[in-house]
Order: structure tokens, then C-alpha cells, then sequence
């Protein structure tokens, strides 16, 4: 594993610091950025997401599959009402309070989460990283938008989006035991594996655009970036040590709860009179130190779950 986990560090560093440099001197724009983003969530993740439909069916996995929603369930009631309580005590207005919440609980489970989880766990991970969305989902178009003062909640776009549509037919797939073809699966592999490198690309060229001065000396983005991306994912780690759990669903959960803010939470703080400025320092700040929070989450994963 110590293997693995410095290589993702040395490859997250590396693709990122490419996204940057090309950012920086113009060889990629906002249009090719904004046009790379379309790409990966319409195409080349759904693709990822489908061919882990593949994976060997056992009754161990599909139990595993089953304590896994109910461990992430848990993971998003219970944040959410402990943050609930915790933030009271930060000097935010009510609303910006609310975004606190929302940049700590939803993190970038789809964008970033299928990549890593895939690069690290397979096919089997990716699985487990289904579960992990389907419900970040539920609880970001219900409660997260809610809480931001959104009277209508998105559901057909929610529903009908390529990534959701993904994962239920994962799901069923895997379920029912339907195999697809080999040259299908050939075709998602190949597209799947664009992944990484596309969103590391696009999570550099965001950087670029950031002001680092102001970006480094913002406390409250570090406390964010501090209690989202180490302190919720150690706690994860302990319940699910406490509980028995070992193996790969433990670690994935773990990572994925240990992952930077999603940049959805920008998009849904500009939509409903959020604190937007400090939402993007937030996700930017946490996309920056992922390339050491990931790899750290995962060498204890696997020492603390095993193999």
C-alpha cells in the first residue's frame, strides 16, 4: 500500500501542477475548462461508474454493499446535526452558517471521489463510491439547499442527471448478475480511466485563477479544510473499527468522508445569496492540500482496516 499511496501522491501532485501550468500560460481557458468539466461528468465518469458494474456478485459483497448505505447514512444525519450544534459558536451570519455545514458535509465524493476510489480499490471501491453519492446526493438537493434558503428542490435534475442514471443501472447490473459484453466493458474501461487526469486538470486550472496570497492566510478555509478532511474522516475511522468492519468498504468510506469540498457547494451558494467568496477559497484551499490529506487518509486506511 505504501507503494500505491505514494504514487497517487506523486500522480495527484503531478496532474494538478500540469492543470496549473497549462491554466497559467493559456493553453487551456475558462471555455476549455468549463467544456473539459461537461465532458468528464456527462461522459467519462459515467463510464467508470458503469464498468465496475462488473465486478464478481457474492452475498458477502452485497451485505457489504447494504452496511455500507447504512454506515453513510449515518455519516450525513449524524454530521449534519452535530455540525449543526458545533457551528453555533461561529461568529457566522445564519446563512453562512448553513454553507459551513454544507462545505464539511459534501465533499467531492463524484468529481474527485470515482478517480481516487478507482485508482486505489478498483471496481469494487467504485461500488461502494455509488452508495456514497447516491446518498450525498439526496442529502445536498434536500437539506444542503435548503438550508441555503432554496424553496424548490432540483429533483429532475437530480434524478435525470448521467451520473445518477449511472449509478442505478450499477446497481442493477450488479444486482441481478447481468454481465455486459466484453468489448462494452473495454470501451467504459478506456473512457473510465480518463478520469484522473481530466479533474486533476480541471481542479489545477481553478487554482490558477486564485489569488495564493489571499487564499493561504484565510483561517476560516483552513479550519474547513482541518475538521472536513481529517477530523470527519478520523471519526469515520474510528466507528468503523469499533464496529469490525475491515477491508475495502471501510477504507473507500473513509476516504470519500475525507475529501475537499465540492465545488457544487459554490455553485449552490451563488445561487441562493451564500457567502460565495468564501466557499470557493474553501474548495480551492482543500483541493490544493488533498495531494497530502489523500494519500495520508488512505496509508492509514490501510493500516488501520488492512489490505
Amino acid at each position: 500500500m505504501w507503494v500505491i499511496v505514494s504514487e497517487l501522491a506523486f500522480q495527484l501532485f503531478a496532474l494538478v501542477a500540469l492543470g496549473f501550468v497549462l491554466r497559467r500560460f493559456g493553453v487551456i481557458d475558462d471555455n476549455f475548462q468549463k467544456r473539459m468539466g461537461n465532458l468528464l461528468i456527462l461522459v467519462v465518469l459515467p463510464a467508470a461508474i458503469l464498468s465496475s458494474a462488473n465486478t464478481p456478485f457474492s452475498e458477502e459483497m452485497g451485505m457489504s454493499l447494504i452496511w455500507a448505505f447504512l454506515f453513510i447514512l449515518f455519516f450525513y444525519v449524524a454530521g449534519i446535526i452535530l455540525l449543526r450544534i458545533a457551528t453555533r459558536a461561529v461568529r457566522y451570519p445564519e446563512q453562512n452558517r448553513h454553507l459551513l455545514i454544507n462545505l464539511l458535509m459534501f465533499a467531492n465524493t463524484g468529481f474527485l471521489g470515482f478517480p481516487v476510489v478507482q485508482y486505489i480499490y478498483g471496481g469494487q471501491g467504485v461500488l461502494y463510491a455509488v452508495i456514497f453519492n447516491l446518498l450525498f446526493n439526496f442529502f445536498l438537493f434536500t437539506y444542503g439547499v435548503m438550508m441555503l434558503g432554496g424553496r424548490e428542490i432540483t429533483w429532475k435534475k437530480f434524478l435525470l442527471s448521467p451520473l445518477t442514471i449511472s449509478m442505478v443501472v450499477t446497481i442493477i447490473l450488479f444486482v441481478t448478475r447481468l454481465e455486459m459484453p466484453n468489448f462494452i466493458v473495454g470501451v467504459l474501461d478506456k473512457l473510465g480511466g480518463l478520469s484522473a487526469p481530466l479533474s486533476m486538470f480541471i481542479v489545477g486550472g481553478s487554482l490558477s485563477v486564485i489569488p495564493l496570497k489571499k487564499l493561504l492566510t484565510n483561517r476560516h478555509a483552513y479550519w474547513v479544510t482541518g475538521v472536513g478532511q481529517l477530523l470527519l474522516p478520523a471519526l469515520m475511522m474510528l466507528l468503523l473499527w469499533a464496529t469490525g468492519q475491515r477491508g475495502v468498504m471501510p477504507s473507500t468510506i473513509v476516504l470519500l468522508a475525507g475529501l475537499p469540498p465540492a465545488t457544487l457547494n459554490i455553485v449552490t451558494a451563488e445561487q441562493h445569496g451564500a457567502d460565495v467568496a468564501f466557499a470557493t477559497e474553501a474548495v480551492v484551499l482543500g483541493s490544493l492540500l488533498m495531494v497530502g490529506t489523500i494519500p495520508l487518509t488512505a496509508l492509514i486506511s490501510s493500516v488501520v482496516f488492512g489490505p
